[in-house]
């Protein structure tokens, strides 16, 4: 999104480094996580088991219900289409996320570092 970068997945201007948001870098920085620099890099996160956990589970907003038999008996509509969209809010996606996901997933994600339960909540809806 940013202009005139050399690197990779930046959101600023004039950089030749990888991931950064800012302008005439040319090393990529540590990120922020839970409102804290956690002293790592995109490609150390991106290569962590928390990292991997986090994505080992559906995250969905929107998804396809097929009728049921009885549903459709008395509806001809309903018998064209067969289903409908069904749409979760952002929390409710994330609560769907979090129990599709194991016990070691789970316990991999709240090794994160700066991980914060009260952030955590906030946005996710889930107590941990």
């Amino acid at each position: 999104t940013g202009n005139w970068n050399t690197g990779d997945w930046n959101t600023g201007d004039w950089n030749t480094c990888n991931r950064s948001t800012g302008l005439f870098n040319t090393k990529e920085s540590t990120i922020y996580i839970f409102n804290k620099d956690s002293g790592l890099t995109w490609k150390e996160v991106i290569n962590s088991n928390w990292y991997r956990a986090l994505y080992s589970g559906d995250f969905i907003l929107t998804e396809w219900i097929y009728y049921t038999e009885e549903e459709k008996e008395n509806s001809v509509i309903r018998q064209c289409i067969g289903g409908y969209l069904k749409k979760y809010t952002f929390k409710e996606a994330c609560e769907n996320w979090w129990k599709s996901l194991d016990e070691i997933d789970r316990k991999l994600i709240q090794t994160i570092p700066n991980f914060d339960k009260s952030i955590f909540k906030e946005i996710t809806g889930i107590e941990v």
